[in-house]
């Protein structure tokens, strides 16, 4: 699994080693978190690469039968900016930043540490 502290923003990169044998994205299309991006045969087997955020592909960075290795940037993506919601209850004031689609459901819980950054400001 590719280190979730080395994921680029604007970018969807491999997870693995193996050779990319099927590309799910083109340009211009829309990517939600969790999509699955691209198909990478490993070990004799294909695995589902999926995407960990979310934007619009402006750029295909590999081919069909391409050798990835961990961190190989497979898409570029435009990435609207942050959603930013606000609490304040007259009590306590705080600010949260979503730098993914708060509307998408995460594949796991390590996709969703990967990219979501929360900003607290307690007043």
């Amino acid at each position: 699994m590719y280190p979730i502290e080395k994921l680029e923003k604007g970018f969807l990169v491999s997870s693995m080693n193996g050779v990319v044998n099927e590309l799910l994205l083109k340009m211009g299309d829309k990517v939600d978190l969790g999509a699955v991006a691209a198909l990478i045969e490993a070990m004799k087997q294909t695995f589902k690469e999926v995407a960990k955020a979310f934007g619009v592909v402006v750029d295909v960075l590999v081919n069909v039968g391409d050798k990835v290795k961990p961190g190989t940037r497979l898409f570029r993506l435009e990435q609207p900016e942050a959603e930013t919601a606000v609490h304040d209850d007259g009590k306590e004031k705080y600010q949260v930043k979503f730098l993914f689609n708060p509307h998408a459901i995460p594949a796991t819980v390590a996709d969703a540490q990967a990219v979501l950054e929360v900003l607290v400001d307690h007043r």
